[in-house]
């Protein structure tokens, strides 16, 4: 398959659905059976919200839901802390998992900052999908899945003083995907997310 940015292309998925590639530009989705150039995106409604205690945060789209968290109660300046993005696809949507080829795959990515520094995202083994009309196999996520990335914590005065008061460090990062259904590959969209990890005092 050629990449979809130079060339719509419009494929039946495996179910029966037309599954509608992106245009030729980032940005310009293509769709279809619909006059109104809103109607696709509103077919897709965005899971209900968690009232989940254990939540640091949170970011809903019309196509997915995150739940941010972090490993641990707390972590000291200087030790490690894991961040997890807990992803929850809206009914029938699917996003694509990294390193497949020829569409835009999800991308964790932190801010940088002298506060922290971040190893690699660690993502889940996707789920193959099979795009009967176009003869084609593609790795994604259609269910809910985790993302985990360690942060070490500077060891600095200034955490040191904010542990010492309890303070949270706030790590901002964004989320990057595209989301398809059962009938249309919807545009990018990359959202903004803010983990909050409560600091303790070293011993």
């Amino acid at each position: 398959m050629r990449s979809f940015w130079r060339l719509p292309i419009v494929a039946t998925l495996a179910c029966g659905g037309a599954l509608a590639m992106a245009g030729s530009r980032e940005g310009a989705g293509v769709r279809t059976g619909a006059s109104d150039p809103d109607a696709a995106q509103q077919t897709a409604s965005p899971p209900r919200a968690d009232q989940d205690a254990d939540l640091v945060g949170q970011a809903v789209t019309r196509h997915l839901r995150i739940n941010l968290r972090v490993g641990q109660p707390a972590a000291a300046p200087g030790t490690r802390a894991t961040l997890v993005a807990e992803v929850v696809p809206a009914a029938r949507m699917h996003v694509y998992s990294p390193g497949q080829q020829n569409y835009i795959s999800v991308e964790l990515k932190l801010a940088a900052s002298p506060s922290y520094k971040p190893a690699p995202p660690v993502f889940p083994e996707p789920k193959s999908l099979y795009l009967e009309a176009i003869r084609e196999t593609v790795q994604v996520y259609d269910a809910p899945f985790r993302i985990t990335q360690v942060v070490t914590l500077a060891d600095t005065p200034d955490l040191r003083r904010r542990a010492s008061g309890r303070e949270a460090l706030a790590i901002a990062g964004t989320f990057r995907y595209q989301a398809c259904d059962d009938t249309v590959c919807y545009r990018p969209e990359t959202t903004p997310l803010t983990w909050k990890v409560a600091l303790a005092r070293g011993k």
